[in-house]
């Protein structure tokens, strides 16, 4: 057999396929069916794939029975023989198990699998997969083979055409960059690194995986490394046709990603008359290549010679001057090279109009009701209503009567207590943007900002807590790691520390300049759509006071059930049943509680809704699979669901499965529901519709040319749902709801008649509020979703979590923040991936500090990705046999048990927190807002009213500096009080987190009745006690009265009468036990329903009671 004979065939056969020549397809794979050799498993595998690959694109079940006895004979081969060494089917390199091989093996059997033909050899198909990941990884990516450890350009065959992985699978993403690296020269490109020349293969295996990645620039380089002709370029040229790429290619708007712009865009995309207008495209270099733009404007003809721009993504730029306002600007770009000439379309813009409002012209309507009309601008008013605080902006002429006073505008603003318009004579007030039309584009407000005003809130950011000084913007964002200023989830809104807030209540891009530009203005500006009126939302009063009024008002905050605010266990490793229960085997055994089981592997990775190895007949794409529909074989990794559910409820959990929003692009594979699904949302229109009325597809990034769900259409959610529903009928309690950032494009159009402007920032609320009400409806306030993207309003649809973080301790100080800054934006049911999810697991110390904090958090949960050469879980048994650290175990589940010890304080906090508007996580500046020396601090926060928790985040810290605020503390563990205004140096070692507890506060927990202490294991019910412990701090009277996790009331009485004290107690528990702290510089006698003790000062009692 030699290399052109099977890639040939292979190559060739598929071609006829792609062109829908059925005749001539059927023709070809029945020749090579019969002349194959029928005891080389890799031969009969590719063409049993070709059999295969012709009956799902044709739907055409004749072949399969004309073939029905070579794919049983195949089937047996495959079965018999993917794990015996064997030659590379065309690199010259030793006998070995080779990813390319295994690869073609495992598309043959899930097409056989998808076509309904002998479902267990699914058996051997996820045998072969596990053997990869078990064996053919190292160092974050895939191999050639164990033995040839090191990444070959036929590992790309495993991306296209046998679709083993995607483009953006992290372990190939790796592998092609070592190809890139090591295999990538001048003079061609080799197919592994000791084959000492240029393969046309490999050149063309590279360009058909950058086509598909959509990068276009190294696709056409690679391409142009072929020397001759091969079957393979007859594949490449079809898909090349079918995403119309030009030689020459330049996309104004590219994207319209506002952080990664293109190498082909226009810069800026829409200019203003002041602003120079940069062209970036692609196009061949050579050294003897030219190219130059042709530009036509009212006042002149020009052209512009533009300059090759080299690098990783290569590209030519020109400048072609700014231009006047409204005029028409058309350009061609035109490419030469000799006899070679290229020339694009022509394109054409309107620069926009930069106008400064300066005057303004007051009618006062009613008593505190004022509307300011712009001198130079006819049209342009804004409304203040001095009773709501509340400014709107409006490009519609005013209507009102009323006389004509002069109003100033900075006085009424100041008797509001909202800042006032800047007096800097560099800026003016208002600043608008305006297309030819007259529609203003871009509203810019600058108001004056004394130099001590700090700034807070704006959504979950990483980077810091305090902005002065800064520029951020409101645009969801999945950015991968190191995020920087940039999130998920973003919020516009903010507090100043001068006792106010503002809410730009809209959904397009908004961009806040906090005196960083100018030292002293607040600049906001602000997308704008036409006939849109911008409300601006002013709130008064302390930080506390701003968030719960701005939480309410665009909450409120939803409570979360019970049951999820224990210790969570999560990894995406676990994709099977057997898996999921020896991992609950391991928590129970090492008495480690956990209350919620995260499932991430679980389905098919196609649908999205259906258990991986599941058999059933596929619908005709409207209809829904009940549970019963279903068979779930015995060798299936999840023989039954039903049971696991049981089972994971048995021992204290509930269940949460992972969800993406989208209709999954499958890198030119079949799958006969996800197509059947597919067709009749395209059918129905339930598909967000592009610029052009077209299906929208993702551009880039995660699941890109996938199709997005549009949950604005009802008719379509309620097609989505009922395909999920039986999930919620075997006991599913909720749903991480991955995604959502992927919205990208002003122009394109959903169901309800909202734009790509306002749905980049409203599509994650659209998506999870759909799944949250979908299983709310089922398990009324008793289910929940788990989200990484939100807007404004995303406390309506708990929780959050922070999004994807390395395993470092840079990453969990940059979590911290991203907590304390959603809490501060009204989002309070919030966790993250404790010491992280991604790269090299974290140490035993970094996953041990982390385990503290989370536990003092609204979700306590460890997560990790996906597999790797080593187990990546983050369970605290993997992380001690990975590091060899056996304190990982016992740190962690010291913590875990605080966690469940403190349960009836954390659901008490929660609930006032949903109630009221203020976060349980909160930083200092809410509960001292007047104290100078805690508006920057990051590392300390308050959880809850009464615990004040600082968690080290330094590696290798052993102690840490503590900030007490104003009044007396006592440390949670220890019992020692402290003075409050002061810094202390508080000793932490590894098994250690200060937590002190505020003066005259009551805090209940549930503990192990043998021992009373904090730590006890009580096990994962979230419905009694073992034992209630009440922790006392006092130096005076006080009362105390709360509803505990079981929503009992307690109510608690501290009267202080000289040298004695009286406490009593009214609950439901039978039995309780306090621990009194005596602040007081004075020995006190407790009294007692049936206890009379002393306690010196300073001291600390424990006593029991009964009721």
């Amino acid at each position: 057999m030699t290399e052109n004979r099977l890639l040939d065939g292979l190559f060739q056969t598929h071609f006829l396929q792609l062109q829908n020549k059925q005749q001539e397809s059927f023709a070809r794979v029945k020749e090579l069916v019969n002349a194959a050799e029928k005891r080389d498993t890799l031969e009969c595998a590719v063409w049993a794939w070709l059999v295969t690959e012709h009956a799902l694109r044709f739907r055409d079940d004749t072949i399969l029975k004309e073939c029905e006895a070579f794919l049983s004979h195949t089937m047996e081969l495959i079965k018999s023989n993917w794990n015996i060494p064997q030659d590379h089917f065309y690199l010259s390199i030793s006998k070995d198990i080779f990813t390319s091989h295994l690869a073609i093996y495992y598309a043959a059997l899930m097409n056989l699998r998808n076509l309904g033909i002998q479902p267990i050899i699914q058996q051997t198909a996820t045998a072969i997969r596990d053997h990869i990941f078990e064996n053919h990884l190292r160092g974050g990516m895939v191999l050639c083979s164990p033995k040839h450890p090191f990444a070959s350009t036929d590992l790309l065959l495993s991306v296209l055409p046998f679709g083993l992985f995607s483009p953006e699978d992290l372990v190939m993403v790796e592998a092609v960059k070592e190809m890139e690296e090591m295999l990538v020269s001048g003079t061609g490109v080799e197919s592994f690194s000791q084959s000492g020349k240029h393969s046309d293969l490999a050149s063309n295996l590279l360009a058909w995986y950058f086509l598909e990645k959509g990068d276009h620039a190294k696709f056409k380089n690679y391409l142009r490394k072929n020397k001759e002709q091969a079957a393979v370029l007859d594949v490449l040229s079809y898909y090349a046709a079918l995403v119309q790429e030009t030689e020459l290619n330049h996309h104004p708007l590219g994207n319209e990603n506002k952080y990664e712009p293109q190498e082909f865009e226009r810069s800026p995309r829409f200019p203003t008359s002041l602003e120079e207008v940069m062209i970036h495209f692609t196009a061949p270099y050579h050294q003897d290549a030219m190219a130059y733009i042709e530009v036509e404007s009212l006042v002149e003809l020009k052209k512009v010679n533009a300059s090759f721009v080299p690098g990783n993504k290569p590209y030519w730029e020109a400048n072609i001057g700014s231009f006047p306002s409204h005029e028409e600007v058309s350009y061609t770009i035109h490419w030469i090279n000799g006899d070679k000439r290229l020339t694009s379309e022509t394109y054409r813009f309107f620069p926009l109009e930069e106008k400064s409002l300066r005057s303004f012209h007051g009618v006062q309507i009613k008593e505190n009701l004022y509307r300011w009309e712009a001198e130079s601008l006819k049209g342009f008013s804004f409304l203040f209503d001095k009773d709501k605080k509340q400014l709107i902006f409006t490009q519609e002429a005013p209507s009102v009567s009323g006389d004509r006073v002069t109003v100033a505008v900075n006085d009424v603003f100041a008797d509001s207590g909202i800042p006032s318009f800047t007096l800097n004579s560099r800026l003016a007030p208002i600043v608008v943007k305006m297309d030819k039309e007259g529609t203003v584009q871009e509203l810019s407000l600058h108001f004056h900002s004394l130099e001590l005003e700090q700034f807070f809130g704006m959504g979950e950011r990483y980077h810091t807590l305090e902005y002065r000084g800064e520029i951020l913007d409101c645009y969801v964002y999945n950015q991968y790691r190191d995020q920087g200023a940039r999130t998920y989830m973003p919020i516009p809104f903010f507090i100043s520390s001068l006792e106010y807030g503002l809410h730009v209540d809209t959904s397009t891009y908004t961009r806040y300049d906090f005196a960083r530009t100018e030292k002293d203005v607040l600049s906001v500006s602000i997308g704008m759509l036409k006939d849109q009126e911008v409300p601006l939302q002013f709130y008064t009063g302390s930080p506390k006071e701003v968030v719960s009024q701005f939480t309410q008002e665009t909450g409120p905050a939803e409570m979360l059930p019970v049951w999820a605010f224990g210790p969570w266990m999560s990894s995406n490793n676990w994709d099977r049943d057997e898996v999921v229960r020896e991992q609950i085997k391991r928590t129970t055994d090492l008495k480690i509680p956990s209350t919620v089981f995260v499932l991430e592997q679980w389905s098919d990775e196609t649908t999205y809704y259906i258990f991986n190895d599941a058999i059933y007949e596929p619908t005709d794409g409207e209809g829904a699979l009940k549970y019963e529909d279903y068979v779930f074989p015995e060798w299936g990794r999840w023989p039954d669901p039903k049971g696991l559910v049981q089972h994971i409820n048995e021992h204290g959990m509930e269940l949460i499965l992972w969800q993406i929003p989208i209709m999954k692009y499958l890198n030119r594979r079949f799958h006969p529901q996800k197509d059947l699904d597919e067709d009749f949302m395209l059918k129905e229109k339930y598909f967000i519709k592009d610029g052009e009325n077209l299906p929208y597809r993702m551009p880039e990034g995660w699941f890109k040319e996938s199709l997005l769900m549009d949950f604005s259409n009802k008719k379509a959610a309620e097609w989505w749902f009922k395909k999920r529903q039986y999930l919620l009928d075997i006991g599913v309690a909720g749903f991480k709801t991955d995604g959502g950032e992927m919205v990208f494009g002003d122009s394109i159009q959903f169901a309800d008649g909202r734009t790509g402007s306002e749905m980049r920032n409203e599509y994650p609320n659209d998506y999870i509020q759909a799944y949250y009400e979908f299983a709310q409806a089922h398990r009324p306030n008793d289910a929940m979703t788990f989200s990484r993207a939100g807007y404004t309003g995303a406390q309506k649809f708990p929780s959050h979590w922070a999004g994807d973080e390395r395993s470092t301790f840079d990453a969990f100080k940059r979590s911290l923040i991203a907590g304390l800054s959603s809490g501060m934006s009204g989002i309070f049911m919030w966790g993250w991936d404790l010491a992280g999810f991604n790269g090299e697991i974290p140490t035993a110390e970094l996953f041990i500090r982390s385990a503290q904090m989370a536990a003092f958090c609204p979700i306590m949960q460890y997560h990790a990705e996906s597999k790797a050469e080593f187990n990546q879980d983050r369970t605290p048994w993997n992380i001690a046999e990975r590091t060899g650290d056996e304190r990982a175990i016992s740190g962690y589940r010291f913590y875990a048990n605080i966690r469940m010890n403190l349960l009836p304080y954390i659901v008490e906090q929660a609930r006032m927190s949903s109630e009221q508007g203020i976060p349980l996580m909160r930083a200092m500046l809410l509960e001292y807002p007047h104290d100078p020396n805690i508006t920057k601090l990051y590392d300390q926060y308050f959880f809850g009213d009464n615990l004040l928790v600082a968690p080290v985040i330094e590696e290798g810290g052993n102690e840490r500096s503590v900030y007490l605020p104003h009044g007396k503390w006592v440390g949670l563990f220890d019992k020692k009080v402290y003075e409050g205004a002061q810094t202390i140096h508080q000793k932490a070692a590894l098994l250690e987190i200060p937590v002190y507890q505020r003066n005259n506060s009551c805090v209940i927990t549930n503990v192990a009745k043998e021992n009373k202490k904090l730590g006890s294991f009580v096990g994962n019910s979230t419905t009694d006690y073992q034992h209630a412990c009440i922790h006392i701090t006092c130096d005076g009277s006080f009362f105390y009265e709360g509803r505990d996790h079981l929503k009992d009331k307690w109510q608690v009485g501290v009267k202080v009468t000289g040298e004695d004290v009286f406490i009593s107690v009214d609950s439901k528990q039978e039995e309780y036990t306090i621990i009194f702290t005596n602040t007081s510089r004075q020995k006190w006698n407790i009294l007692s329903k049936d206890n009379d003790v002393s306690v010196e000062p300073d001291g600390t009692v424990c006593f029991s009671e009964s009721r």
